[in-house]
Parts: structure tokens; C-alpha cells; sequence
């Protein structure tokens, strides 16, 4: 877990902003943030907010690879 010391400060995205970038629905990005999703969120009062690096280690956790036929 990140501490204050290791955390480095990025824009956050909101959901529409990671909507846009992935291409998925906002009811989509929240179904799949945490603690409902295996998506992390940042949350800062009422909002959850998303790291880029975060939403791309989300994506490639989901890639699916083709298994070998021989």
C-alpha cells in the first residue's frame, strides 16, 4: 500500500473521464470500481477518483489470451 512518502501526485481522472478513455458506460466504470469492481478509486469526500497508472493495470489485468492449439 502507498504511503504519503511513495505516493507521486497525478491527475485524477473522474468517470466520465475514464469512460471516454476506455470506451465503457459510466454505470460501467462504477460497477466495476471498488469495492464493488476490482477497479481502485481514490476517494476524496463523496468523489472516487481514478489514477492513470491504476486504470491501466485494470485494463491489462483483463486482457485475455488465446490459448495454444496444437
Amino acid at each position: 500500500m502507498p504511503t504519503a512518502a511513495t505516493l507521486s501526485i497525478t491527475k485524477l481522472m473522474n468517470v466520465r473521464e475514464v469512460a471516454e478513455q476506455t470506451g465503457l458506460c459510466e454505470k460501467s466504470v462504477w460497477n466495476a470500481t471498488a469495492p464493488r469492481g476490482t477497479l481502485p478509486c481514490v476517494k476524496l469526500g463523496a468523489r472516487s477518483l481514478y489514477r492513470p497508472e491504476d486504470v491501466a493495470a485494470w485494463i491489462a489485468s483483463r486482457i485475455v489470451w488465446p490459448v495454444n492449439a496444437q
